[in-house]
């Protein structure tokens, strides 16, 4: 799509270490290579990982630090994952436990499938092996937010795909409120039933922190499915840029692939309008606006800070371990601060200056690591299988389909592109004139009145199918609705002309239309298209 822009990030690695004194400059958060993946290893005896929760997971004990675990989980019919786990939340590890008396075998209900890889063109059409639907099963409804935020992920869309996730859970009752009468989730099925969002997407670079405005504009559906409707929804970050980043945070289930990225709106000490402290009050007011998704995903105080870190280059953020989370403070450490805490962004001032803006530590960017350990991110997955195993769910859950329960949510996402495509192709006014501004142009104004009211005629009706696809997409093309408005001008101009042409065919006489074409008149709206 010509709209389309990528926001470029340098890659930069961050080393971290998790004791000792403070370590300026350490987290760049740049996207990380993916990790080359090991081969299963066969042996009699197996490791195991005993959670808090009473979570037992086996495999192969990598390595271990004095606050995470890398292990190779193993599963049967399953290939080996890697996973890291922090230590916080294990209360036991035990090696060589006998393999025999660990294992547990797999109903019949639910046999093990093979670890898959999501495309991120489309989902629906992995091939996996059909699951028996118990009972109690979770219910995962997978849907891919992919390509440019406002564009391709845009209202619209996301409002039908929500319709349709209800139309398939078919979960929902009708409850009293003080303002109405409203549908919400039945309470036995809002654990269950699963809205899992995979995103991939951006809003134009060229808006910097300012995307905001288009995200909270999208938010609106997402704050009342899961605040009011009380419908789960989980996402899944690949790549989050711009004001994309804002919005998985309504969710306070998280999970990041291993290549994932969220940021990169932290451009907010660019803002200037010339006045100081006007400058200062708009800066403070989109501030409590991002502050306000973390608040919403019940990120408390250090996910305020994390969104002030990412938005300004001169705050700081350094964290230090406490329990099983970390403790935080936005100003460089003292020696008074006691040891222990490490930089995750400095004031980006003098020799702390990073050379690229987005790049180094001078604002914050989330990759997988940070991202968990900060508790934004529950987790970390590349595959659909890793995910739901990082999630709690196992091997009890059916990954609805396109073919085998309806679901639509891919083809919404695909149709509704395809047609914001085929109408900017058609409408859009720079740099080349789309195919209905072409014909509006090349439309020609004969000096006969038959003529000239055949001429005027098409001007108006290619000019209401102008119209018609900026109030159908509104959401893109024209959310102010300076366009349409200047569209509505343009035909009413053209329908005096019509009249004053009919009136002359009437009396016998001379018109002198003013309207557009070649005719001199019309022109074309300056705002309101791309």
């Amino acid at each position: 799509m010509t709209s389309k822009l990528l926001l470029g990030i340098g890659v930069l690695a961050a080393i971290v270490g998790l004791t000792g004194a403070v370590t300026p400059g350490t987290a760049a958060f740049a996207r990380p290579e993916p990790a080359a993946a090991k081969a299963d290893e066969a042996g009699e005896t197996v490791d195991q990982l005993i959670f808090a929760n009473g979570r037992v997971v086996e495999g192969k004990l990598i390595s271990e630090t004095a606050t995470q675990v890398v292990f190779e989980v193993r599963k049967p019919r399953m290939p080996a994952v890697k996973t890291t786990y922090e230590k916080s939340e294990i209360i036991e590890i035990k090696r060589g436990v006998a393999k025999a008396a660990s294992a547990t075998p797999a109903t019949a209900a639910t046999p093990a499938a093979p670890a898959s890889t999501m495309s991120d063109e489309s989902s629906d059409k992995e091939k996996k092996p059909k699951r028996e639907e118990r009972a109690d099963a979770y219910r995962i409804y997978l849907v891919n937010f992919k390509g440019d935020f406002g564009t391709d992920v845009s209202e619209t869309p996301i409002g039908r795909i929500f319709d349709d996730a209800d139309r398939v859970f078919n979960d929902l009752k009708t409850v009293d409120t003080p303002t109405g009468k409203m549908q919400v989730v039945k309470d036995e099925h809002r654990k269950q039933n699963i809205v899992l969002i995979k995103i991939d997407a951006r809003t134009d670079p060229r808006r910097g922190f300012d995307g905001i405005w288009r995200t909270e504009q999208l938010d609106q559906r997402i704050v009342k499915e899961i605040f009011e409707k009380g419908r789960r929804v989980v996402f899944w970050v690949k790549d989050a840029e711009g004001g994309a980043a804002f919005l998985p945070f309504l969710s306070s289930e998280i999970y990041f692939t291993k290549d994932g990225y969220l940021g990169g709106f932290g451009t907010l000490d660019n803002f200037d309008i010339g006045d100081k402290m006007v400058n200062e009050k708009q800066i403070s007011l989109r501030l409590g606006h991002a502050e306000g998704f973390a608040v919403k995903g019940g990120y408390g105080q250090l996910g305020c800070a994390i969104i002030r870190a990412m938005a300004r280059k001169q705050n700081w953020l350094a964290v230090r371990k406490s329990g099983a989370g970390y403790e935080f403070i936005e100003r460089e450490p003292k020696e008074e601060d006691g040891p222990g805490w490490i930089v995750l962004t400095d004031d980006g001032e003098g020799p702390n200056k990073d050379e690229k803006a987005l790049d180094g530590n001078d604002v914050l960017n989330l990759n997988q690591e940070w991202a968990q350990k900060l508790g934004v991110s529950k987790g970390t997955a590349d595959t659909f299988d890793d995910l739901v195993y990082a999630m709690g769910i196992d091997r009890n859950y059916v990954l609805l389909e396109a073919k085998e329960h309806g679901v639509k949510g891919e083809q919404i996402m695909r149709d509704w592109s395809r047609s914001v495509e085929q109408a900017e192709s058609e409408i859009r006014q720079r740099p080349q004139p789309g195919r209905l501004w072409e014909e509006y142009r090349d439309v020609r104004m004969p000096s006969d009145l038959v003529g000239m009211q055949k001429a005027i005629g098409r001007q108006i009706n290619i000019l209401m199918q102008i119209r018609d696809r900026m109030v159908r997409f509104a959401e893109v093309f024209d959310r102010e609705g300076q366009g349409k408005a200047q569209i509505d001008v343009m035909i009413e101009r053209h329908k005096n002309d019509l009249a004053k042409v009919t009136r002359a065919l009437r009396e016998g006489g001379q018109a002198s239309p003013g309207g557009g074409g070649n005719s001199g008149g019309g022109g074309r709206p300056g705002g309101g298209l791309r």
